[in-house]
């Protein structure tokens, strides 16, 4: 398996339109393995820092830190390529991840423990449209801020 930062771009035509499909280019292979059921808490490896690389590409690199320390440091997850804890918080964080823009709504309800088929078209939604978390929560346009009788804010104030 390639690095995910490499996009492969394919162009099918027919008489009506033209579509363009661009993957990273282990996103069939993360999808393959998610059927298998390999790719799971406790496993280490190549696959699992790709994981974690396309994780920080789509803003989930506080996730994947161990905030313990000032200033937030790379978790041992990281550092070693290994699935424990953090990658477990963060898979499970991007799982529920609603809607960031026009793409279509893919909350995934998962514990975060294994790369489920799931999880993994999600991932390669959003490799295709270049979907990445606001780095703050305030700047989705979606949050709704309530007292619990009636809101009082969204995120624009």
């Amino acid at each position: 398996m390639s690095t995910p930062a490499t996009v492969v771009c394919r162009t099918d035509s027919d008489q009506s339109h033209i579509n363009t499909l661009c993957l990273c280019s282990c996103a069939g292979v993360l999808l393959e393995k998610s059927r298998t059921g390999t790719l799971k808490a406790g496993t280490s490896g190549d696959d699992i820092k790709h994981i974690h690389e396309h994780l920080r590409r789509f803003n989930f690199d506080l996730e994947l830190c161990n905030s313990t320390h000032i200033p937030a440091t790379d978790s041992d997850d990281v550092k070693h390529d290994h699935w424990g804890a953090f990658t477990t918080r963060a898979l499970r964080m991007f799982a529920a991840h609603p809607q960031v823009n026009q793409e279509a709504p893919a909350i995934v309800v998962a514990d975060g423990s294994a790369l489920t088929e799931a999880i993994a078209r999600k991932m390669q939604q959003w490799c295709s449209q270049g979907i990445t978390s606001p780095k703050n929560y305030w700047e989705f346009e979606q949050l709704q801020v309530s007292n619990g009788i009636a809101q009082k804010i969204d995120a624009h104030g």
